[in-house]
């Protein structure tokens, strides 16, 4: 409740309630990806989405693939962050274990989620 009363004073007359959006299951069967880097809002004034959240709820283990990247513009000097993908070093591959989340900011964070190979994924 007090996130909210603070998101209230920042954003102005509207209540928070206004800026949420239902929340989205995913499932990825063997085959399924979102192999396309994307944001999920334009930016320009209508755009109602700032912030995306991922919970995941599968176990690294429980499927193969299927892993959430996001693609980022590191400040120069810090390429050598142990999570980057070793193609691109500006691909950020999450493993995750189930339960844990990862907040972005959606208009400006290009992710996807790679070809599932065996199991299951759920977010």
């Amino acid at each position: 409740a007090a996130a909210f009363r603070r998101a209230e004073t920042s954003l102005g007359a509207l209540p928070p309630r206004a800026y949420l959006t239902s929340a989205q299951y995913n499932r990825y069967d063997v085959g399924d990806h979102f192999d396309v880097f994307h944001v999920d809002e334009v930016e320009c004034a209508t755009a109602y989405k700032t912030l995306s959240m991922v919970v995941f709820l599968s176990e690294p283990g429980e499927f193969n693939g299927g892993h959430f990247q996001i693609h980022v513009t590191l400040p120069r000097g810090c390429e050598s962050v142990s999570q980057m993908d070793d193609n691109d070093n500006s691909v950020v591959t999450l493993h995750t274990p189930a339960n844990s989340a990862v907040v972005f900011d959606a208009r400006a964070t290009p992710h996807r989620v790679t070809r599932d190979t065996h199991g299951i994924r759920r977010t």
